[in-house]
């Protein structure tokens, strides 16, 4: 009689080490800076056009490391990765992140012409939520009660960081919805680079996935917009900034991760995001940082130290093993 069984794969990968954990909260650090860079650029083009420039000039810094890549391995002779060949689910993959990412950008650039920025970043930083409760539905990813109490205490402490500033009008009302929205787009896709990750390198998921967003939005950019590239050096320097930090570093950072930890847990370092703006409005500013906001930066820190701890966090893999009985 034969049994199947599901136990847990031998961990191929090794195990994340504190450099690998410590980069996380830089890709944070450079995202943080994305409203700054869109508001700057939103002063002379409209929101579809702040992230197709984004997108297109991803595309060329990607393409040219791409091809300094192959010209330097095929001078120094080194051999490269053999590449996995494309199947159709790779390809409905690559569009549907495409897809979800498009939609992100353009609904968070979208809702900071609707609602203030304290409103816009913390719903927009609500993705943890949505990437857990995907990973769950669609990845099969299991969750322990510690990973979960990790994700509710970081959760309220970036809440309680932004909501002193938090500003919930009729007159928001919409910007709102659409910052909430662009958090389910960005989980999705967290979820599809995770499932592609598996498959794919981060910079080949990133490229493609840019130069997909890119073929997505121009005909709309071109047929709603009248001005589709910046004006003015402060223009230019905002979208290059927004593609080169936000989108091509902090992407790459984000996305490397996702082949040893879960999206869920990725993505809850977003919720550091209002700590890296409060902490940048003291030091440059001078903003006086109160023991609220103190006591909020350790809750979220406490609450992703929990949510590492717990079962969720790391990925694992299952197999069949089926064992014979007599």
């Amino acid at each position: 009689m034969t049994t199947t069984v599901n136990v847990p794969d031998v961990q191929t990968e090794k195990k994340p080490t504190l450099n690998t954990l410590l980069l996380i909260p830089l890709a944070v650090f450079m995202l943080s800076l994305a409203p700054i860079f869109i508001r700057v650029s939103e002063l002379e083009i409209s929101p579809n056009a702040t992230v197709f420039n984004r997108f297109w000039i991803s595309t060329v810094i990607l393409g040219l490391w791409e091809v300094i890549t192959i010209v330097s391995s095929k001078v120094s002779q080194k051999s490269l990765e053999p590449q996995e060949s494309w199947t159709g689910q790779d390809i409905g993959l690559f569009v549907l992140a495409a897809g979800f990412g498009a939609a992100n950008l353009t609904a968070w650039a979208w809702s900071l012409t609707q609602t203030n920025i304290a409103n816009s970043n913390l719903l927009h930083n609500f993705t943890p939520f949505f990437a857990t409760l995907g990973g769950w539905l669609f990845l099969k990813h299991s969750f322990d009660s510690k990973f979960i109490i990790g994700l509710i205490l970081a959760s309220v402490g970036a809440i309680t960081i932004g909501f002193e500033d938090f500003n919930l009008t009729s007159t928001h009302f919409t910007g709102d919805a659409i910052a909430l929205l662009s958090a389910v787009f960005y989980a999705g896709n967290a979820l599809c680079a995770e499932k592609l990750r598996a498959k794919f390198a981060a910079t080949t998921i990133i490229l493609w996935s840019c130069l997909f967003r890119t073929l997505w939005l121009l005909p709309i950019t071109l047929i709603f917009d009248e001005q589709v590239f910046p004006v003015s050096v402060n223009g230019w320097l905002a979208v290059i900034s927004l593609a080169l930090f936000c989108q091509v570093l902090a992407t790459v950072i984000m996305f490397h991760n996702l082949k040893k930890f879960s999206s869920g847990f990725v993505s809850l370092f977003l919720l550091l995001d209002p700590i890296i703006t409060a902490i940048l409005a003291w030091v440059i500013f001078a903003e006086k940082l109160s023991i609220v906001n103190w006591f909020a930066f350790f809750t979220v820190l406490a609450g992703i130290y929990l949510a590492k701890s717990g079962q969720g966090s790391q990925k694992v893999t299952d197999r069949e093993i089926s064992v014979d009985q007599d």
